[in-house]
């Protein structure tokens, strides 16, 4: 496997292994010869296809949203481990400890201006701390060995879209790797975590863009946590065929809405409509257990 360097107006237009800066990667429309899409674009429109289309490539009156400093620390942690270095066309080291003074203001400014993610001395002490974790787990490393952050692209038999897929490394193994970083790695917030941003999606797209493009079969399917603060614990959540399965159906689903919404031109917003809320379970056993302090309100029923 030898992965293609694009030149910068160079399309895709066959199926392969590529290297593409990550800013090209998820913001040039016109990276392949006909429309493509992410797992982070595909789990959008699950969310929300108007959200997804705020910040598409595809929208002329597109709104990036401001970077966050919690994205850009993950981010930037993501570089160093994995790759070794910071992209400098993507990352600058402040002289500031702070930014708070108008010199200092000044000198931000003129940085994001050129689109550049800030970094200070100390997030750096941070994901070096963070590094020394992942690398006193016997089972982390040899999860990341392989190519790094290069782009697995092929094209949807079923729609002709092309689908974009990069990994954190392309494993020399059956298993596939990913790294998060996260402020709780327990293993109830990984539960909550997975749910909520559907990695399992992500993982689905990874694995079958390993067979797509390399003929590749992926057996094991593993998430590494590592928490932002010291001291920076670490933890490993396998999804289980079951999890993946569901993962498959959900980007069949998102596929086919992206091909069809890109050809109809319509992203609404939440389809559901209104909707009947009723307490979970845990709240309606939590006020029958309180049923002897809570006040009888027989009238306030008759009234409403």
């Amino acid at each position: 496997m030898t992965p293609i360097t694009l030149a910068d107006d160079e399309q895709i237009t066959k199926p392969g292994v590529y290297r593409i800066p990550i800013q090209r990667y998820h913001h040039d429309p016109d990276l392949c010869d006909g429309p493509s899409i992410s797992s982070s674009g595909l789990r959008a429109i699950l969310d929300c296809p108007a959200k997804y289309w705020a910040h598409s490539p595809y929208n002329p009156d597109r709104r990036d949203p401001p970077p966050k400093q919690v994205f850009t620390i993950g981010k930037a942690a993501h570089a160093i481990i994995l790759e070794g270095e910071l992209p400098d066309d993507e990352f600058v080291i402040s002289p500031y400890d702070e930014h708070r003074t108008k010199e200092a203001r000044k000198w931000k400014a003129s940085k994001e201006a050129d689109g550049l993610a800030i970094l200070k001395e100390s997030d750096l002490a941070e994901i070096t701390d963070m590094h020394k974790a992942l690398l006193a787990d016997p089972l982390i490393p040899s999860m990341f060995e392989g190519e790094i952050e290069c782009s697995l692209v092929f094209q949807d038999e079923e729609t002709g879209i092309w689908i974009k897929n990069r990994p954190d490394a392309i494993p020399n193994d059956d298993t596939l790797g990913d790294l998060k970083f996260v402020a709780d790695a327990s293993t109830a917030a990984i539960w909550r975590d997975v749910t909520k941003y559907r990695y399992h999606m992500q993982m689905a797209l990874g694995g079958l863009a390993m067979r797509k493009v390399l003929g590749r079969k992926i057996q094991n399917y593993a998430l590494v946590f590592c928490e932002k603060t010291w001291p920076h614990v670490t933890n490993i959540a396998a999804l289980d065929s079951e999890a993946i399965i569901w993962g498959h159906r959900q980007n069949r689903l998102a596929i086919n809405e992206f091909a069809r919404r890109m050809k109809d031109k319509d992203w609404p917003g939440y389809e559901l409509g209104p909707v009947t809320v009723s307490l979970t379970d845990f709240e309606k056993k939590r006020l029958k257990n309180m049923g002897a302090l809570l006040p009888e309100a027989e009238k306030d029923l008759e009234d409403a």
